[in-house]
């Protein structure tokens, strides 16, 4: 769009007088406040994102502690049985001498046992060491009574 000479005289005079100053700086200051309104608002938001992820990491942190407690309970209950049966075939090893299960089976448990203290800390089992282990205790004639 083409200015006529008294649009160009009339902004002229209004960047003389200061006018034309004054209005830009008045538009500049409205952006700069819309700006600080929106960073604070953003603002604003990334603290509640960042409190609501406090808040999840800290319930899954209770989540697992409790998770942990109930398997450290379950393994002490474990061990407490395994004792128990490895008592009772002890006994049963002193008071059936002529049975031949009981000693394989206590010496069956005693080499699990073994086994996985041994593992401790070096990730997963070995799986043929598993497999022999089903194999006697599951599919083997080798535990006779």
């Amino acid at each position: 769009m083409i200015k006529s000479l008294e649009e160009h005289n009339a902004e002229l005079k209004a960047f003389k007088s200061g006018d034309q100053y004054i209005q830009m700086e008045k538009l500049r200051m409205q952006e700069v406040r819309a700006l600080e309104h929106q960073i604070a608002v953003l603002k604003k938001e990334l603290a509640d994102s960042c409190s609501h992820a406090v808040t999840i990491r800290n319930q899954w942190f209770e989540i697992f502690e409790q998770v942990r407690k109930e398997c450290d309970r379950k393994l002490t209950e474990a061990r407490k049985e395994l004792a128990h049966v490895l008592r009772y075939l002890k006994d049963s090893m002193i008071n059936e001498p002529d049975r031949t299960w009981n000693r394989q089976m206590y010496a069956l448990i005693r080499e699990m046992i073994h086994y996985r203290n041994g593992m401790e800390g070096s990730g997963l089992p070995d799986q043929k060491a598993i497999s022999d282990f089903k194999l006697f205790v599951y599919g083997s004639n080798q535990c006779q009574v």
